[in-house]
């Protein structure tokens, strides 16, 4: 028990978000036409939807194509199914899809 001269060395402290939902990595890969701002666009889709990006890889081809592979911080099957939607639907971008294994 704290005598009263001592309260004012008390912090108040929060241990985290309890609402926030546990979220999993998932590696996806995206083939798209390798061109300037390519990988901030897809950040800024991904960033848009509240999702981390824990990994990512970019494979330039010389035919002018590149192979992204990236691991995301997903909450549902349903957050993880939106995401490459909106992943395919940038300007270039020809799949994404989840890698399994």
């Amino acid at each position: 028990m704290l005598s009263e001269p001592e309260k004012e060395r008390l912090v108040r402290v929060e241990w985290g978000d309890s609402q926030q939902a546990d979220t999993y990595p998932v590696n996806i890969q995206i083939e798209a036409w390798d061109r300037y701002g390519l990988l901030r666009d897809i950040a800024n889709v991904v960033a848009e939807d509240h999702v981390n990006i824990t990994a990512i890889n970019s494979e330039s081809h010389p035919n002018h194509t590149a192979v992204i592979t990236a691991t995301l911080q997903i909450k549902s099957i349903d957050q993880l199914s939106r995401m490459l939607t909106k992943i395919e639907r940038i300007h270039d971008v020809s799949r994404a899809g989840r890698v399994r294994g």
